[in-house]
């Protein structure tokens, strides 16, 4: 169709609705003239932008309207801000977002409010019909939002039920793109997912925007950085008739997988000596059947561990930013261009000594003792810095090894002949590495007794070495409520603790509660559970919404679950003198309303494990802008 039979059909669909006026006097008269209107029809219909001092239409990535000075007076705004301050309102954090939200202004009686919800019921809902020419049934959503400092609302659709239209009404003056809390409009690739930010609108005051929901209508406010001003907003949804969803299939999240590699590796050469003795390996052991993770500090010899630091901030390395944005946003290093020492360093995860040490801390089967075993582990190295995030994603299930992995595996300077005789040696009478390396080390430190490892000032410890790895282990790794199942199929509970950096977390959970919705609300920490009875709980921002937790499930079904392959995840984290104390790592059964497992603080050179089954995700929380500089985690994942 030509741009002037676009202008036709713009003109002749607003010819109709022009000449009537709004009842209400509340809305600015210009919305509802015959110019005014034509204007919108002509470019919403023909997909062409424009931009006056009234209204603004984009058309890509999706068609997005601003319409400014929308609403007539200003003591009105005034009015409505003032009664918002007595609607009942709740603090809602997760991993997708952080602020203050009130009920459904349908039941408030404040006297402006009312006002303004008949208004975009009858009058605004009955011009949207009009001009856009999208299907409405008379049903609004509609509540009212605050973001101050660090709140945000990470990239989602809002495609959900019978929401037809998005609209957003801000009432903050003054706002800047210094302030944050843009509305950050996203892209899509060739399989309709959420790719990068390709505009960022400022929330200006006295105006409305809105576009029409679809699978393609991804957006988020960035993140607040104003310490003194609050983003206050008025937004919903206008409702219709359901239409049948063209949503792509997503395409399976693929990874490389490696076999154990049989190059010899000297562990010495990198791990301290204390968890390579016997006796520390089968404390480890019993701490992660008891416990399911551990934390050990220190884990990597000081010089080497300094070394690794100046390589990854090596401006050498290539990073690639991860997709996509409604489930993950930071950056993975390419192995091939990492500098020598941390090349080397990052290969020994894949080495056989390593599987083989972590069978000896968990007593999972990492060795291929038999032809039908076939363990195998993947890895990657982050870059995490303000504004990244991974969000809790039930869509990542550990799956079996297949033919497919086999054939997909890089073997590059792999050999694929059997295990090393000496290896399998070792393996057939049950010796260790550990038991190696502690025999050769007792050649020199006839003096010591038995197989303990002299101490230094460093540790500072004067308890056992049993008090020691188990103090490390509470108080240093947050957690809420320990059930993550153990390699044995155990069941384990804890009671919560503090972080290492004092600052009690509480769980996080995508399922709601009413324990933090109060009257008026002040701000909270940075894990609060939300209200269950609000029409705008995580389900509203997501169009892949999380399972039912009370739904049933037979017992035989859960005997599936339960024998379900799990993961071993092995985490390492450098400079994390950048992160702020709630940069946690944390995992979450998003099937549970308390779901909230264990969060791992920022820590340089702990090397922490955690046995995880299949139904635990691993998530991070959001980056905020305190962060000052880059972090990075090694996170490799082992299966049996």
């Amino acid at each position: 169709m030509s741009n002037e039979m676009h202008e036709n059909v713009g003109e002749t669909d607003a010819i109709e609705p022009v000449a009537k006026r709004f009842k209400s006097s509340i809305i600015s008269q210009h919305v509802g003239s015959t110019e005014f209107q034509k204007i919108f029809s002509n470019h919403w219909h023909g997909s062409k932008p424009v931009k006056t001092d009234r209204i603004e239409i984009m058309t890509e990535p999706y068609r997005i309207c601003k319409i400014s000075d929308v609403l007539a007076e200003n003591t009105f705004i005034s009015k409505i801000k003032d009664e918002l301050k007595d609607v009942e309102s709740c603090r809602k954090n997760m991993d997708l977002y952080q602020f203050e939200q009130t009920k459904d202004l349908a039941n408030v009686k404040s006297e402006s409010i009312v006002q303004l919800y008949r208004t975009f019921e009858s009058d605004l809902t009955d011009w949207m019909r009009n001009n856009t020419k999208i299907d409405l049934s008379g049903k609004i959503s509609i509540s009212s939002a605050r973001y101050s400092d660090t709140d945000y609302l990470l990239c989602h659709d809002d495609n959900m039920g019978d929401r037809r239209i998005a609209f957003i009404l801000y009432l903050s003056e003054n706002w800047t793109a210094q302030d944050g809390g843009s509305l950050d409009i996203f892209d899509t690739d060739e399989n309709g997912q959420p790719n990068c930010i390709v505009r960022s609108l400022i929330p200006e005051y006295n105006s409305l925007i809105f576009f029409e929901v679809s699978d393609k209508s991804y957006h988020q406010v960035s993140e607040v950085v104003s310490t003194d001003k609050v983003r206050i907003s008025i937004n919903g949804w206008f409702h219709g008739p359901l239409l049948e969803s063209e949503i792509q299939h997503r395409p399976e999240i693929t990874y490389k997988y490696f076999k154990p590699d049989e190059t010899e590796v000297d562990l010495l050469s990198y791990i301290s000596k204390i968890y390579l003795y016997t006796t520390i390996v089968k404390k480890i052991q019993r701490t992660i059947e008891k416990d399911s993770f551990i934390y050990l500090p220190n884990f990597l010899l000081e010089n080497m561990y300094e070394k690794l630091c100046d390589d990854v901030k090596n401006e050498n390395i290539k990073w690639e930013k991860t997709t996509p944005a409604d489930v993950q946003n930071y950056e993975i290093a390419n192995e091939d261009t990492l500098p020598t020492v941390l090349k080397n360093f990052y290969n020994i995860f894949k080495s056989i000594h390593i599987f083989h040490l972590l069978k000896q801390y968990t007593e999972l089967d990492l060795v291929p003792e038999a032809d039908h075993m076939k363990p195998r582990m993947k890895i990657e190295l982050q870059r995490w810095s303000r504004g990244c995030y991974m969000l809790i994603n039930d869509k990542e299930v550990i799956q079996p090894y297949s033919k497919k992995d086999a054939e997909t595996e890089n073997n590059e300077n792999h050999k694929t002949d059997e295990i090393d005789r000496s290896l399998k040696a070792e393996l057939k009478d049950g010796s260790s590495i550990a038991g190696k390396i502690e025999d050769t080390s007792n050649e020199s430190k006839s003096a010591k007794n038995d197989d303990q490892p002299n101490f230094s000032t460093k540790h500072d410890i004067n308890t056992t070495i049993d008090e020691e790895i188990l103090i490390v282990d509470k108080e240093t790794a947050t957690q809420d409520r320990i059930v993550v199942k153990n390699p044995h199929g155990k069941t384990q509970n804890s009671i919560g603790s503090k972080s290492s950096k004092g600052k009690e977390k509480l769980p996080i959970s995508r399922t709601a509660s009413s324990a933090n919705c109060t009257k008026p609300v002040r701000k909270a920490s940075m894990s609060v559970a939300f209200h269950q009875s609000d029409s705008t709980d995580t389900e509203d921002y997501s169009s892949n919404p999380p399972s039912d937790p009370e739904s049933d499930t037979s017992q035989s079904d859960n005997e599936e679950k339960d024998n379900r392959p799990g993961t071993l995840d092995v985490l390492l984290q450098f400079h994390t003198e950048n992160a702020t104390d709630d940069t946690t790592i944390d995992y979450i059964d998003p099937k549970q309303k308390d779901g909230a497992l264990i969060h791992i603080p920022p820590q340089d050179n702990h090397l922490c494990l955690v046995y995880r089954t299949a139904d635990t995700c691993r998530c991070n929380e959001y980056v905020n802008h305190y962060c000052k500089g880059y972090f990075y985690t090694l996170v490799c994942s082992y299966y049996e």
